[in-house]
C-alpha cells in the first residue's frame, strides 16, 4: 500500500496554482448506502468528475478507506490521484 505522502509530487504542489479537490467517495461524492460494499456513483456526479477533470485549474485526489483497485473500479475515470486505504 502507497502511503498518500509517497504519491504528494504526482500532485505538483510547488507549480500548480489551481485548486486541488480532495474528495471522499463514502458519503462525499457518493451517497452512504445501507450495504457498504455496494454504494453507487451517481450520473450527475460522474459527469461533474469529468468536466473537472478536463479543467486546466483543478487537480482531483479521490481518497477512501476502499483498496485502490476497488476504488478504480467504482469510478472508472482515468486523470485522477487514487488512494486507498486497504
Amino acid at each position: 500500500m502507497k502511503h498518500l505522502f509517497s504519491e504528494w509530487e504526482k500532485m505538483d504542489f510547488r507549480r500548480f496554482r489551481g485548486i486541488y479537490l480532495f474528495l471522499d467517495y463514502d458519503g462525499t461524492i457518493c451517497p452512504l448506502s445501507k450495504e457498504t460494499y455496494h454504494p453507487v456513483l451517481s450520473v450527475p456526479m460522474r459527469q461533474m468528475l469529468e468536466k473537472l477533470k478536463h479543467k486546466s485549474c483543478v487537480k482531483i485526489a479521490l481518497i477512501s478507506g476502499r483498496s485502490i483497485r476497488d476504488l478504480r473500479k467504482k469510478i472508472g475515470l482515468s486523470s485522477l490521484v487514487y488512494s486507498g486505504n486497504h
